[in-house]
């Protein structure tokens, strides 16, 4: 990975006509004091606070804290030659004359991708790092629980701002929509379905339609001879039988860190198999209802990320719209607050709070604990991305309806969208939306949130003064010639994906360095093919790798590894069987004819040689 650094800051020295010998010799030098933890975690504050110095207009003595400075200078010696593209070395002050041009526009993108090239590394931290994120997962609820109603009451008014202020903004700008939902959920017009994760009962893939009995509190809402049946004489059949269980205690989630980068994992909690079951059946309902109603599907769709990404681009050319990130979003939602908000819509409240589990079992150095939650709750829950969309974007939308009283100037365009914890705002309502998000509890992000200059960051696209300065992330490590292709799939993969996205971006040389890798590691077997072809390949536009010609389609083929995956066996009969056939949204039948033998999510990958089409 090293290397591949190396090649990167060479392009981007050889495409500003900077020399970067001495930044290299800083970053091996730092590389063999430091480890791993200087190019994953170190080196990529570097761009965090190029961020930061672009939305505030100067470099100050308190970002690059980590890189140092020649005497006299705001700016680090470190990258030097790029910054002083855009700031000036001696006073730190952004250089307007040169910051929309495209010289400029390229050295941050330079920047960003020296430093930002491995801070994304699918990484497991170390131990201590996750110890730490578990007691912090338990500081959060506990910081839910101390701020209740009347803490935020009191942090309202003094914005001018209440809980009724909320509940208003969302029956202005959701109540239809939730009147929809409310009514699919009265009439029973649910349709649940198990997500492909894992679950507290450790079941895999079919075996969840062989699911044990339901908690008594969720058995009081969503009866189990209802929803895991598909018909009432058949849980007679079962239950006569003793194939059937009473309900029973509630299971705790489980929290657990997956990897995420090297700074810090990602921590979900693991749902009981039928409070997944009964979330997704809700979820889907969410959609459906959501799918409606356009005027609320502008603010919170989730069906693609590109809306939010078109508005922060807008925002970077005008200053007129803000992005706002929030940390550690889904752990501070309180549930309290989301029963104030949604408590006119008692059938939709009521479905919620059933499907919302209440305690998790958290591991910590000192052993394993029970933790009764306040957050709604807890990333891995199918509920907590729609949920908490709706809370944020009511709260901005309170804010903007205050902002414009009695008159309809935002009535039409809000200027208000949210994809997660991801939140598009007018710049000009920004800071006061921050405020009101922190007095309901939450954390803003302010190295990620961006309203004063023209940065702008959202759903993983950057923009500045109108420039796409994204830049391209590793994900896993680049593969190796000591050992079979068959057990390199995951590198290999991952790497024509880098090889692919640097393409795309332009970075030509580092495509060559990455294109002779690949060609050795794929065995010679590595054509070059449109972006829309299955194949592992050199995307391009032209000059594509025809081996033959289709007898049947007469359109041109190409030889290559496609990469496969095999669910593992899990075989299915009987009334589950019969459920999972019928427990679908498509009037059509399931596309896949194994589904009844095989399922969940495939153990390995595979890559195989086949002809398949160029485009």
């Amino acid at each position: 990975m090293l290397h591949l650094l190396n090649v990167v800051l060479e392009e981007s020295g050889t495409m500003l006509g900077i020399d970067t010998q001495r930044d290299w010799l800083t970053i091996t030098q730092r590389f063999n004091q430091e480890g791993d933890e200087f190019l994953t975690i170190t080196l990529p504050t570097f761009a965090k606070d190029l961020y930061r110095a672009l939305d505030e207009g100067k470099v100050d003595n308190h970002l690059f804290l980590s890189f140092g400075r020649s005497k006299g200078k705001k700016l680090p010696k470190f990258l030097e030659g790029f910054l002083s593209i855009l700031f000036d070395p001696y006073s730190g002050s952004l250089l307007y004359v040169d910051s929309a041009s495209v010289k400029a526009a390229d050295a941050v993108r330079c920047v960003v991708q020296i430093s930002g090239l491995l801070g994304k590394l699918h990484l497991q931290c170390n131990p201590k790092r996750t110890a730490m994120a578990m007691d912090r997962y338990i500081e959060n609820d506990s910081r839910v629980g101390d701020h209740g109603p009347a803490e935020r009451a009191k942090a309202l008014s003094l914005l001018g701002l209440s809980d009724a202020s909320l509940r208003v903004s969302l029956w202005k700008h959701f109540g239809s929509f939730l009147n929809d939902l409310e009514r699919l959920i009265k009439k029973g017009a649910l349709m649940p379905s198990h997500g492909p994760g894992a679950v507290v009962e450790a079941l895999r893939g079919n075996s969840k339609w062989l699911q044990p009995a339901w908690s008594d509190r969720l058995e009081d809402v969503f009866p189990f001879s209802r929803w895991a049946y598909s018909s009432y004489l058949n849980y007679l059949d079962d239950l006569d039988n003793g194939l059937v269980e009473y309900p029973g205690a509630e299971l705790p989630v489980k929290v657990i860190s997956v990897p995420k980068t090297q700074k810090t994992p990602r921590i979900i909690a693991v749902e009981p198999v039928a409070m997944q079951y009964m979330q997704q059946a809700i979820r889907h309902a969410f959609e459906e209802a959501l799918s409606r109603h356009m005027s609320a599907d502008r603010l919170i769709g989730y069906s693609s990320q590109v809306p939010n990404q078109e508005l922060a681009y807008l925002g970077s050319l005008n200053g007129d719209l803000a992005t706002l990130d929030l940390s550690d979003a889904s752990d501070l939602v309180s549930n309290e607050l989301v029963v104030s908000l949604l408590h006119e819509w008692p059938f939709l409240l009521e479905a919620i709070q059933a499907t919302r589990s209440t305690t998790a079992l958290v591991n910590l150095e000192s052993g394993d604990i029970t933790v009764k939650l306040n957050k709604f709750a807890s990333m891995g829950s199918a509920l907590c991305f729609p949920i908490e969309s709706l809370v944020f974007a009511t709260i901005a939308l309170a804010v903007v309806d205050s902002a414009a009283g009695d008159t309809n100037r935002y009535s039409n365009a809000p200027g208000v969208r949210v994809y997660g914890d991801d939140i598009i705002v007018a710049a000009e309502h920004a800071q006061l939306v921050a405020w009101t998000l922190e007095a309901c509890g939450l954390k803003v992000n302010h190295d990620k949130s961006f309203w004063t200059g023209r940065f702008r960051e959202s759903c993983g696209k950057e923009y500045w003064h109108g420039y796409d300065v994204s830049y391209v992330k590793a994900r896993r490590f680049l593969p190796t010639l000591s050992k079979p292709l068959r057990q390199d799939v995951d590198e290999t993969v991952s790497t024509v994906a880098l090889r692919n996205n640097f393409w795309n971006q332009g970075w030509f040389q580092t495509v060559s360095y990455l294109d002779q890798l690949l060609d050795k590691r794929l065995n010679g077997v590595y054509p070059i093919v449109s972006p829309t072809s299955s194949v592992l390949g050199r995307h391009s536009w032209t000059n594509f790798t025809v081996d033959r010609m289709s007898v049947d389609t007469q359109t041109p083929l190409v030889k290559g590894y496609v990469v496969k995956s095999n669910p593992p066996e899990s075989f299915l009969d009987g009334y589950a069987a019969l459920m999972k056939c019928l427990a679908k949204r498509s009037e059509l039948p399931n596309p896949d004819p194994r589904h009844l033998l095989r399922g969940g999510r495939p153990a390995v990958l595979r890559v195989k040689l086949q002809m398949v089409p160029v485009f």
